[in-house]
């Protein structure tokens, strides 16, 4: 006759595989850049404090881009709505967006968005400045002393050794 656990020994052995699942530190594709690394590992310590499991990364996280205007994409946006934690889901992302953070070189700057676009501004003459790249962030009516539900876009371009925006960050 197979020994059965007894209920406390089942719930017991149920916690310790649970333990275990919360013990593995990010699922998903590994963050392509040093700069990229470090953020992962801020949401990642804030599931772990959290205790709301894993840190699950969907590669759409990582949307490499030319922020910087030199022509190449080897910058990064980091867009968090598609990073959560196992067991929740909310516990960065709202009616405010979730963080996004751009990353050129080891610069990172964030803001809360709920979406956001890259746009050039062309230089006003043929022998003038390269195009300026702005993202556009569409953030919370409040961050534009607003309601919620208002439209509110903030502008964001890198300045040369850091982002630049207009307002509050």
């Amino acid at each position: 006759m197979p020994i059965r656990p007894t209920p406390a020994a089942a719930l017991a052995a149920a916690l310790a595989a649970l333990a275990a699942a919360a013990a593995a530190e990010v699922e998903g594709p590994p963050p392509p850049t040093e700069a990229a690394a470090r953020v992962v590992a801020a949401y990642e310590a804030r599931c772990a404090e959290a205790e709301a499991g894993a840190l699950i990364v969907a590669p759409e996280a990582y949307a490499p881009a030319d922020l910087d205007g030199d022509g190449a994409a080897d910058d990064l946006v980091m867009d968090m709505a598609h990073a959560a934690c196992a067991w929740n889901g909310t516990l960065w992302a709202g009616t405010g967006g979730a963080p996004v953070h751009l990353i050129v070189g080891d610069a990172e700057a964030s803001w809360w968005g709920g979406g956001w676009q890259l746009v050039d501004f062309d230089p006003p003459a043929e022998d003038g400045p390269p195009p300026l790249r702005v993202l556009l962030l569409a953030q919370h009516g409040s961050a534009c002393d607003s309601f919620g539900a208002a439209p509110c876009v903030r502008a964001v371009a890198w300045g040369g050794d850091g982002f630049v925006t207009l307002g509050a960050p």
